[in-house]
Order: C-alpha cells, then sequence, then structure tokens
C-alpha cells in the first residue's frame, strides 16, 4: 500500500507544474501519457527479445515451404503444392500473431493509468464550445484528451523514429 501511495505522489507531481490549473492539466496527461508510452516501449522492446528466436523460426520455416510450395507447382505437382503451401500458411499465421501480440504488450499501463486519472479526476471536466458541446454536454474529462494525448504521443514516437532511419 505504501508504495501505490508513493506513485501517487509521483504522479499528482506531474499535475502540478506551473500553478496554473488549466495548464497543469494538460501538461500532466501529456507526461503521464509519455510516461505510458516509455513503458509500453520497454515492455514492447523486452517482449520482441525474448521471442526474437521464435519470431526468426517461423519466418525462416514460411520462407523454405513458400519456395518449396512455388517449386512443386512449377513441378505441376499440386498435393505437394497445397501441403507445402497450407505449413507456410500456418507458419506466417505463427508469426502474424505473434508480433501482433508483441505489439499488443505496449498496452499495458494505458489501463492503469486510465484508472488512476479516474480516481484522481473524475470530476474535472473542461468547458468546451459549439460544435462540439452537443457531444459532450457537461465538457470534456480526462478520458478523451488522455487518449488524444496517448495517441499524439505514440505518433510523434514513430514519426521521429521513422525520420532518423537510413
Amino acid at each position: 500500500m505504501e508504495g501505490l501511495l508513493r506513485i501517487d505522489k509521483i504522479l499528482i507531481a506531474l499535475f502540478k507544474v506551473t500553478g496554473l490549473h488549466f495548464l497543469d492539466y494538460l501538461i500532466g496527461l501529456l507526461l503521464l501519457s509519455i510516461i505510458c508510452v516509455f513503458i509500453g516501449k520497454v515492455t514492447e522492446f523486452m517482449a520482441y527479445r525474448f521471442n526474437r528466436a521464435y519470431l526468426e523460426e517461423y519466418e525462416r520455416l514460411m520462407k523454405q515451404k513458400e519456395l518449396l510450395a512455388t517449386e512443386a507447382y512449377s513441378l505441376r505437382n499440386m498435393l505437394a503444392y497445397k501441403g507445402l503451401n497450407e505449413e507456410a500458411v500456418d507458419y506466417w499465421g505463427r508469426h502474424f500473431f505473434l508480433k501482433g501480440a508483441i505489439s499488443i504488450a505496449s498496452l499495458w499501463p494505458v489501463p492503469l493509468a486510465l484508472y488512476w486519472l479516474g480516481m484522481r479526476f473524475e470530476e474535472v471536466k473542461i468547458p468546451i464550445s459549439w460544435p462540439l458541446n452537443g457531444i459532450w454536454e457537461e465538457g470534456v474529462g480526462y478520458l478523451p484528451l488522455f487518449i488524444l494525448f496517448y495517441i499524439l504521443t505514440r505518433i510523434a514516437i514513430k514519426w521521429d523514429y521513422l525520420k532518423k532511419r537510413p
């Protein structure tokens, strides 16, 4: 319990940067989204490192079966072609879903952050004007703002990574 209180104190400090409540709220949401993206990326990296051998093996077997299937097709051996192609598709599926699971691993901090934000900022609503006040009559709460900041942070990190690639 004491550890959770320490985490709470650290997180709430993110929302007390400038002393201006509205600006602190937005900065805190942005910083929390950056932390979630960072923790998620570290988790994704670790999951990839632990499963790299499986991914490489699935990819190797998939390419091997695909080449053998292509060769069998060129020799008009349809039985061998269908069997090898089915095996190649099976390895492709394993590879695809393992990569998907690794990518999803980066999202685990988000529900925890949303739970904490709900405990701390459930009643905080930012009033908005027309035309969005038809959607959010009472104002915008933490959920759409955090999701917006989280998505923008993910895009910014991806864009920066792509810009640095040769």
